[in-house]
């Protein structure tokens, strides 16, 4: 019995449309590590992580501990702005624009056309997040300076710092001589150069004797950067919903509240059906737990994990009818 046409067609047409979804995802990412304002909070949290341990010099108690607390909050806080504005750029300034029509002229559905910007919003993320998190393992390597007798770790110092005025050196090289954007491929040569700096690093100890990088890593650390990265996506499925329908200021508006809801609305409504459709952040905020001596376990790991990515794929659903009634024209 011979197949339908549409049903023989099938596979060339899911070929197709992950052909699309590749295009408008590396297109977004690519635009989104255009703008100026990705590149500023990316070097306002490598500055403020690298500034942490002079802070967490005053605080009294475990300061390792309270170093990895402010290094978390940082990176928290900074890609919450980031996942805002990202999200409000992708699809928010296109819509008000018009220049989103360009793209649904052609075979493109609504569905498709979300699916693919959120996918570049991760991308972009996620590439921060890496440069965030290298930069706070190498930090809490090198430890706060409590008293006169702590010394320096000099690979940390010399390697890290090499790194990022490598990086910014290279970027304003490609600027210059190619006329490359300034911000993109600050964000690309700080992605790319980030685990080398910290492979390099983590294989050396304080007295430069050869050791395991693997012998550096601190699993809870690990674990909880993870859960941030979560945490930022799902904030950034929220910020694309709410750029559907909203202009630039008004889905970072949602974005900030969406946070504050999601860091103590939980608990809030504990007991009520209201914790069903809140975003409860603070399943994916371990600091405080790990500053009173807990650790994570990988039973908490994957069911957070489950519960973070089926959260946002129901807000991305949410975004896609919010789009498919949106008159763009």
């Amino acid at each position: 019995m011979t197949e339908p046409h549409s049903e023989r067609r099938s596979p060339a047409r899911r070929a197709g449309t992950l052909g699309v979804l590749w295009v408008i995802a590396a297109n977004t990412a690519t635009e989104g590590m255009r703008q100026p304002i990705h590149a500023i909070l990316l070097l306002l949290g490598i500055g403020l992580l690298i500034i942490n341990p002079l802070i967490a010099t005053f605080t009294l108690g475990d300061d390792d501990r309270l170093l990895m607390e402010l290094g978390l909050s940082t990176i928290f806080l900074v890609g919450t702005l980031l996942a805002g504005f990202s999200s409000a750029l992708a699809l928010g300034e296109e819509i008000r624009r018009q220049t989103v029509l360009t793209v649904l002229s052609k075979p493109v559905s609504r569905t498709t056309l979300i699916v693919g910007k959120y996918l570049g919003v991760a991308a972009s993320l996620a590439g921060a997040w890496s440069v965030w998190g290298i930069t706070q393992i190498l930090v809490q390597r090198h430890g706060v300076l409590a008293t006169v007798r702590d010394t320096v770790d000099v690979p940390v110092v010399s390697f890290g710092l090499g790194g990022l005025l490598l990086v910014l050196l290279l970027a304003l090289w490609e600027n210059w001589q190619r006329g490359r954007s300034f911000p993109s491929r600050l964000s690309v040569w700080s992605t790319r150069l980030a685990p080398l700096v910290a492979l390099v690093t983590l294989s050396v100890s304080r007295d430069w004797a050869l050791i395991s990088p693997l012998s550096g890593l601190d699993g809870d650390l690990l674990g909880a950067l993870w859960l941030l990265l979560l945490a930022l996506l799902l904030l950034g499925a929220i910020a694309l919903a709410a750029s559907t329908r909203l202009g630039t200021m008004a889905t970072l508006g949602v974005t900030a509240a969406a946070f504050l809801i999601g860091m103590v609305g939980g608990a809030l409504a504990e007991g009520t059906l209201l914790r069903f459709l809140l975003p409860n952040l603070q399943l994916l905020w371990v600091s405080d737990g790990l500053v009173r001596g807990g650790s994570l376990d990988a039973e908490l790991l994957l069911t957070t994990t489950a519960w973070a990515l089926a959260y946002s794929g129901a807000t991305l659903t949410l975004a896609t009818l919010l789009f498919r009634g949106r008159d763009v024209a």
